[in-house]
C-alpha cells in the first residue's frame, strides 16, 4: 500500500493523498485496538526475517531459487524490483496509467512474503483499461477544471446494440 501511496504523490492527487493518509490512520488505529502493537511488531520481524534468510516460494525471490538461481541473488530481486518500481513509478508520473502499473508490479513483486492470494492484486493492472484516468484541464475562461476522459485501448470498441 505504501506504493500506491507513492503512486498518489508522482502523480499530485493531492485530494486522494490526504484521503489515504486519513484511511491509514483509521485503519492502523483499528488493527492496533484488534491485534496490539506486538503483533505487529512480530509481523514486522517475520517480513525482515523472510527477507534475509529466505523467501516465500511464491515470492519472486522463491521463484528464481525454484529455477536454480543461488538463493543470495535471488533474495536481492524483491528489493531490486521495489527500488526500480519506485523509480519507474516517478519517472512515468505524466503517464499514470503506465505508472499505475509499474506501481501494482512492484508491489506484488516486491514483496518477499508473497502468498498465493497477493496475485489476486495483479487485477488492478486492468483498472486503467477498464476505467480510464481522468485528464484535468482549465478552460480558457479560468473556471475550475473540467474531468476529461482519458483515452482508453477499449475507446473504439463500439458499445453492443441494446
Amino acid at each position: 500500500p505504501a506504493l500506491l501511496g507513492w503512486w498518489l504523490l508522482t502523480s499530485a492527487r493531492w485530494r486522494a493523498v490526504r484521503w489515504a493518509i486519513a484511511a491509514g490512520l483509521v485503519v492502523l488505529a483499528v488493527s492496533l485496538a484488534g491485534a496490539g502493537l506486538d503483533a505487529h511488531v512480530r509481523y514486522l520481524g517475520v517480513v525482515r526475517e523472510t527477507a534475509a534468510i529466505g523467501a516465500r516460494p511464491l515470492s519472486l525471490a522463491g521463484m528464481a531459487v525454484f529455477v536454480g538461481i543461488p538463493a543470495a541473488i535471488a533474495n536481492l530481486l524483491p528489493s531490486i524490483t521495489l527500488i526500480g518500481g519506485v523509480v519507474a513509478t516517478a519517472a512515468l508520473r505524466k503517464r499514470p496509467a503506465i505508472a499505475f502499473g509499474a506501481t501494482v508490479l512492484a508491489m506484488v513483486f516486491g514483496s518477499p512474503t508473497v502468498s498465493i492470494n497477493w496475485f489476486i492484486y495483479l487485477l488492478a493492472l486492468l483498472a486503467p483499461v477498464v476505467w480510464p484516468l481522468a485528464k484535468a484541464t482549465r478552460s480558457r475562461d479560468g473556471l475550475p477544471p473540467v474531468a476529461v476522459p482519458a483515452v482508453s485501448p477499449l475507446a473504439s470498441v463500439p458499445e453492443p446494440p441494446r
